[in-house]
């Protein structure tokens, strides 16, 4: 083998590790961001083009799966969402959209937990994310205690103090005043509301139905990153025997959640829209 060969075939196998060490790093990167390659195909988020796409708020009571949402939201679109907050760790996660707000028209969606009045103005959609109240409270409860991704058992001596029952009567209201100023003021522009119990058991269909109401088509094959990465890192997941643990002592604390389930679900049934599941 002359020289000039030898020299060429050495070039190659240089410029082919380069290759390999660029993609390993790619991959790395982004099982970091949790965004996983499905049978060849990246599943890639990106923004999208400046001012391309309307301001749609993602719309939800705190603990009832909006970050989780975003996160199959992305993976489905290939399209970063965004938030009216910017907190850096969410964006630390991996949620590149967080510090943009929607003004761009960058993002698909714009996480937000409060409805304020002027809201047909600043959003020309909305997706409202409904969660039955015992489980959206008990997991907020346990966020604000505990951390985003975690839980603690509630304790006897917990739960037998006065200000847990102040806290839960105060979520229990913010989360009912939500719903009311949601379906009952938001009436100028399209509404589509999701409940995270359908989410949780038809997680697919949901978001065909998310992306119809964008007016957003994608390729089948997101939807292998989604079947592939559908949990997220926010996602919690608490045993089902404190999950219903939490139901009783919330229940048995005598506010009046049945009634503003009732309530919240009239105005649901009033809209074109399912009443709030059971817990």
């Amino acid at each position: 083998m002359s020289k000039i060969k030898i020299k060429y075939s050495l070039i190659w196998i240089c410029i082919s590790c380069i290759m390999v060490l660029m993609i390993l790093h790619l991959i790395v990167q982004q099982t970091k961001f949790g965004i996983p390659f499905v049978q060849g195909y990246h599943c890639d988020v990106h923004f999208a083009a400046p001012h391309s796409l309307p301001k749609v708020a993602l719309l939800s009571f705190p603990g009832s799966g909006n970050t989780w949402a975003r996160h199959l939201l992305e993976l489905v679109s290939g399209i970063y969402t965004g938030s009216a907050s910017h907190k850096k760790l969410l964006y630390e996660a991996g949620f590149l959209g967080q510090m943009d707000n929607g003004d761009s028209g960058r993002v698909i969606a714009v996480k937000t937990h409060r409805y304020q009045p002027n809201m047909s103005q600043r959003y020309h959609a909305i997706i409202f994310l409904i969660r039955n109240p015992y489980g959206a409270i008990s997991a907020e409860y346990n966020r604000q205690h505990s951390g985003k991704t975690s839980f603690e058992p509630w304790s006897e001596e917990m739960v037998g103090r006065e200000e847990f029952a102040v806290s839960i009567r105060t979520l229990l209201k913010s989360w009912s005043t939500l719903a009311l100023k949601t379906l009952s003021n938001y009436t100028e522009r399209p509404l589509l509301v999701v409940h995270y119990e359908d989410l949780v058991d038809h997680t697919a269909e949901q978001m065909h139905t998310i992306l119809r109401f964008l007016n957003v088509t994608v390729k089948e094959d997101r939807f292998l990153c989604l079947k592939m990465s559908s949990e997220g890192e926010f996602h919690r997941d608490m045993p089902t025997d404190e999950r219903r643990r939490q139901h009783d002592i919330l229940k048995s604390l005598g506010l009046d959640f049945e009634r503003r389930i009732k309530y919240a679900s009239s105005l649901l049934i009033a809209r074109g829209f399912p009443p709030v599941h059971p817990f």
